[in-house]
């Protein structure tokens, strides 16, 4: 007899009312794939929205058939915080000036619905703007099989950013954030390249945007509620991890299950799937690029005939009249086609970032327009040179590499 087998899973989650996500979560739903170890289905939903949503609701769980392949349990819940603000304005306010005022009322409508859950052997959780790709609860399942110590399994996923940008990631380089830490003292958003960087897949801390993890280990975790705890400050998704990891379980991404994270006009944020698709996918040679900013010292001539491309960054180059050897130089420049001006305005990143030395401004604005051009053109291997004598390669950085990039995105990595 399979000990294993004949085993329940649960699937927990709280609605707050996103109309825009309400059809791409129940497709996921409706649709997962199941491991063939588990044979018995609970769905469990807080229902914390309106009478308006609750109509919407009733219909689209008719519509993708929910009820023909789950046991459901519906929870009433608390309204979030600020339920008076339209969704643009709770956006805005709430996640912006006040990021950590939703905590109390999210880990109240959590407790309320893992609780009831702890009856399956294995529980899924959710959050309803997430949306996992349909092999998400397998890959989780089977991570979390595959060794004694995981205590749970995520799925990755990229930040909405409550906070502004910063000098130390701006605007580009913050769309590669994770709701994830690799760091385990603190939660320290990392970037998809921190963990390419790092070849690793175990983390500090995780959202609990899509996450499987055993009975056992959730029931030492909650309540979430408990206002002795610091989960109010900290958020559940914090003192879940934290929890589990007192329990001296590890906590693991599994890189196969990078799930959409929507808006609540259902727009994805981070790197968008499709983008993330071609690059797992892509069997094409990759360009080779290198970016600098200007420097009259670095031989750009040379670099043309070793890159695919060689892409210059500079503020506004001085007038003909200051400096006419230079001004000579830049247009025999000009004229070598695989060179490419980008020019920047450095008002910007001064007003923005507060950068006024140069010696911060220049690496940040260099940094800022790799992770721009990787937006647009992930397919290619960039080479950063920071001064004449001194050029970042795969080797300081791997998710430079396209190709390291696209082993880390389709191996599941235990490290």
């Amino acid at each position: 007899m399979n000990l294993e087998s004949n085993k329940s899973l649960g699937i927990a989650l709280v609605m707050i009312g996103r109309k825009a996500t309400i059809d791409p979560l129940f497709n996921y739903i409706s649709n997962v794939e199941i491991p063939k170890e588990i044979t018995t289905l609970n769905l469990y939903i807080v229902q914390s929205f309106n009478e308006e949503f609750k109509t919407l609701f009733d219909s689209k769980f008719k519509e993708y058939g929910l009820e023909s392949k789950y046991n459901l349990t519906l929870i009433p819940g608390v309204a979030k915080i600020n339920n008076d603000y339209s969704w643009e304005d709770w956006e805005d306010k709430v996640r912006l000036e006040n990021p950590y005022g939703k905590h109390r009322s999210t880990a109240v409508n959590l407790t309320k619905v893992l609780q009831p859950s702890l009856v399956n052997d294995y529980i899924h959780i959710l959050d309803d703007d997430t949306i996992p790709p349909i092999n998400a609860v397998k890959d989780l399942y089977y991570k979390l099989k595959s060794d004694s110590n995981i205590g749970m399994t995520s799925g990755f996923y990229f930040c909405k950013n409550w906070h502004k940008n910063t000098s130390i990631k701006g605007e580009y380089e913050n769309k590669r954030k994770l709701v994830a830490s690799i760091n385990k003292r603190k939660w320290i958003s990392s970037t998809l390249d921190d963990f390419v960087s790092a070849n690793t897949t175990e983390v500090g801390f995780v959202g609990n945007g899509c996450v499987l993890l055993p009975a056992n280990i959730l029931q030492n975790t909650i309540p979430l509620d408990d206002r002795k705890s610091d989960s109010n400050e900290k958020g559940p998704d914090w003192y879940i991890s934290k929890r589990v990891r007192l329990q001296d379980k590890k906590i693991l991404m599994v890189p196969s299950v990078l799930c959409k994270h929507l808006t609540e006009k259902g727009k994805e944020v981070g790197i968008p799937s499709n983008l993330i698709k071609k690059i797992k996918t892509n069997s094409s040679i990759p360009k080779n690029i290198h970016i600098s900013m200007y420097d009259s010292f670095i031989n750009y001539f040379n670099l043309s005939q070793i890159y695919n491309e060689v892409h210059i960054v500079h503020r506004k180059f001085p007038n003909i009249f200051e400096n006419l050897k230079e001004t000579l130089y830049l247009r025999a420049l000009k004229k070598i086609p695989n060179i490419k001006f980008i020019e920047k305005n450095t008002k910007y990143y001064i007003n923005n970032y507060g950068l006024f030395d140069l010696r911060d401004l220049y690496p940040h604005l260099l940094t800022e327009y790799c992770y721009e051009y990787l937006e647009n053109n992930p397919i290619c291997n960039l080479s950063v040179q920071t001064n004449p004598y001194f050029t970042i390669s795969d080797k300081e950085n791997p998710s430079f590499n396209v190709l390291n990039l696209q082993n880390f995105l389709n191996t599941n990595n235990d490290k």
